[in-house]
């Protein structure tokens, strides 16, 4: 029709809110509890099943940085699986979620 197709797919942008729900909310709720998060990665990916037609998951990855306890992570866990977006999304789409914990900065020689 005329476009150049530079701009997001739908699926792009369904990504893109569901990434923005975790970060926004995952965000917020460590700031109010006072950890110290200091960023947070979500990386999303859509998966196919080959083997099911139409079967398809979205793989959510979330990476901690910051000194974050194993309680304050279990939590953020669970906030996670219950952010807005998430919840609307998941009665039809499934979604699987990692989370990891980002290796500290290597220390510089002397």
């Amino acid at each position: 029709m005329g476009g150049s197709d530079h701009g997001p797919t739908p699926h792009d942008l369904l990504l893109s809110s569901l990434a923005s729900c975790t970060l926004i909310t995952l965000k917020m709720y460590a700031h109010h509890k006072h950890w110290p998060l200091l960023a947070l990665d979500v990386e999303l990916s859509f998966t196919r099943d080959e083997a099911a037609e139409d079967a398809v998951t979205v793989e959510r990855v979330i990476t901690l940085h910051g000194p974050v306890s194993d309680a304050a992570r279990a939590e953020l866990a669970d906030l996670a699986e219950r952010t807005p977006v998430t919840l609307r999304l998941k009665p039809g789409l499934p979604i699987h979620t990692i989370f990891r914990q980002a290796s500290a900065p290597a220390m510089a020689e002397a």
